[in-house]
This record gives C-alpha cells, structure tokens and sequence, in this order.
C-alpha cells in the first residue's frame, strides 16, 4: 500500500509539473514567480461563466476607427454612451467628439478667445474616461479661463508619440488660430515611456473587442539614432502574447524609453517655442524623482498634479480617475494657467 501511495503521489507531481510547464509555454513565460495553472484556471472559469469578466460596449459602435497618421483614434463627429462592468459594478459615461475629431470641452463664453488657444495632449486620464463631457477636467479648465479656447486633443490608450504626430499634423493641416495659441499642456506618466517605444508589455494590452472597427490598425513607435534624430515607424496594434509578465522580457531598457520619452517632451518645446506658446508638462502619477521630468525642466513648466489620497475618486473597475479627481486637476492647471498667461 506504501508503494502505491508514493507511484501515485509522483504521478500527481509529475502531471502537475508538465501542466505547469505547458501552462507556462502558453503564456510565453518561462520565469515568472506566478503558477500558469492558476492564470489558466481562472481564464477558463471566466471562459464558462463562473466568475466575473470585464465587459465592455459603446453606443454606436465602434469607438476606434484607423488614423493614417496616429495608427487609431475615437470616431469623430459622434457621441458616444460608453459602459463598462465588472460582475455586479456596471458604469456608464457619455463622451462627444466633435468633427475634428476632439473631446468636445464646451464652448468659451467669449468666441473670439482673444487670448488664444491653450492645447491640451494626453491619454484617458486627460481624456477624462469614465466621466462625462462637463466633468473632464479640460472642460473645467474652460469655465474657469473664458477668454481662452481650451482644445482637448489626447485619446484613450495614447502615449507622448500619438500626441506629437497630432500636433505636426494639426499644424500642416489646418490654419493657425487668429489669436495665436497661448499655452500646450501635455501630461506625463511613467506609464507614457514603454507606450512611445512600442513595448510589448504595452501592445499586449491592446485587446480586439467590440470598441475596435478591425485588427487592421497600427501603433507608432518612436526610437532615437546614434545622431540623436528622433524616428517614427508604426507596428502592428496587437500582437500575440498572453500576459504582462512574460511581455516585459521583451521591453527595452528602461533607460531607452525614458530617453526616447525625454526627446519627444523636447520635440513639443521645439514646436511650443515656433508657436510662441509656454509649454506646461502636467505630472499624472508615479513615484517622485522621475529621470524624464529632471531631463525636461528647462524646456517646460513642470506641475505635479499627482492628487492626494483624499481627492483620488478613481473608478473602482478600471481606475480611472473620477470627478473628484478631474476637479483637483483643474482646479491645479488653471492656477498655472492664470499665473503664467497674464498679459496675454
């Protein structure tokens, strides 16, 4: 009986140990500290429907189409329901974007705006997902600056290069405003670096669903020569790879995003100075010290923005940052705004 208790234990090992390594040979991850079992045993009971999944849609559909220029982008000239669930937490949100293709931030009291413009770049944390139109801290920033017209230019998933190639193509493709453009604000996190290079621990994360018009669309991928020349290709949008962990392996140096992520912040001070413009850099989230932030301070007005424990609101499905939140952003950004835009 001893015998075969101690066949049968090794046999139950042994099974155990090549489902593990099969597990792990699925999810391209041959180091990592998690048990692959556990990841498939959860995929497949999301799969059959024992446990929660996260869901989402938009009304109408879809919310991405292809850009030639930014590899994808929110349909312009609609408006959009937008929910999310988790299980039992369910969340909706309306978002309007307007012909140019913008988040809408409602309309300057006065039209003329004769002060200029002030141009705000970002991901969905500017683009303010989760949150209604008047609750985007962009639209705020207009209430609070009538003589200013705020254009809200970031795009869910975005990083700094989406935004770069949007501003040179706004400004090849459409005429100055007759008031100029006062200030660029554009945001930072330590999240933006491996997304401006292209990492597979960022690609793997785009997923093909119901918000997406096709897998056709693509993602700019910022590098830098031996010259210091900033170049822009585009790779495909999704690839294969099952998780994060096993993704990173693939990710460039740290050091290399930052760098990369450093140039691109310079490229928009370059086109901040032609423009006549102040070039505000807004610091999202992540630890203090960050090396992009210490490399740009003499190009750009650096403002923390970061909220306190009290003022965070984040969405408890995806969290993103709520109104609460969006209102401290504001309410920082218009602060900067007045001091440094006075006399124009």
């Amino acid at each position: 009986m001893l015998w075969k208790l101690i066949v049968i234990v090794v046999i139950s090992l042994l099974l155990i140990i090549s489902a593990e390594i099969v597990s792990r040979a699925y999810y391209y991850d041959s180091k990592g500290d998690d048990i692959a079992l556990l990841r498939v045993t959860s995929d497949v009971s999301k799969w059959i429907g024992l446990s929660p999944s996260y869901k989402l849609s938009s009304v109408p559909s879809p919310f991405y189409k292809f850009d030639l220029i930014t590899g994808i982008t929110s349909t312009p000239g609609k408006s959009f329901l937008i929910k999310f669930s988790y299980g039992d937490i369910e969340h909706s949100f309306r978002a309007t974007i307007n012909k140019l293709g913008n988040r809408i931030t409602g309309t300057p009291p006065n039209r003329q705006s004769p002060r200029g413009e002030i141009w705000i770049f970002g991901d969905s944390y500017v683009w303010s997902w989760g949150n209604n139109d008047e609750q985007t801290f962009a639209w705020i920033i207009q209430e609070n600056l009538p003589r200013f017209r705020v254009r809200n230019f970031a795009q869910s998933g975005w990083g700094n290069v989406q935004n770069l190639l949007r501003l040179r193509h706004w400004l090849k493709s459409r005429p100055l405003p007759k008031n100029g453009v006062a200030a660029i604000v554009m945001a930072h996190s330590q999240t933006y670096s491996h997304r401006n290079v292209g990492a597979p621990s960022r690609m793997m994360q785009w997923k093909s669903g119901p918000l997406v018009a096709n897998n056709l669309m693509r993602h700019p991928r910022a590098w830098i020569t031996g010259k210091d020349e900033l170049i822009i290709d585009y790779i495909p949008l999704f690839i294969d790879i099952k998780n994060w962990e096993a993704a990173t392996v693939f990710d460039p140096p740290k050091e290399f995003q930052n760098a990369v992520t450093t140039r691109i912040i310079k490229e928009f001070a370059r086109e901040a100075k032609l423009l006549g413009a102040i070039l505000i850099v807004a610091y999202l989230e992540g630890p203090s010290g960050d090396p992009v932030l210490e490399s740009i301070a003499r190009e750009a007005i650096v403002v923390d923005i970061r909220p306190p424990a009290e003022q965070r609101d984040d969405f408890v499905i995806d969290s993103h940052p709520g109104p609460k939140a969006n209102r401290y952003f504001a309410k920082k950004l218009s602060s900067v705004l007045s001091e440094n835009l006075l006399g124009k």
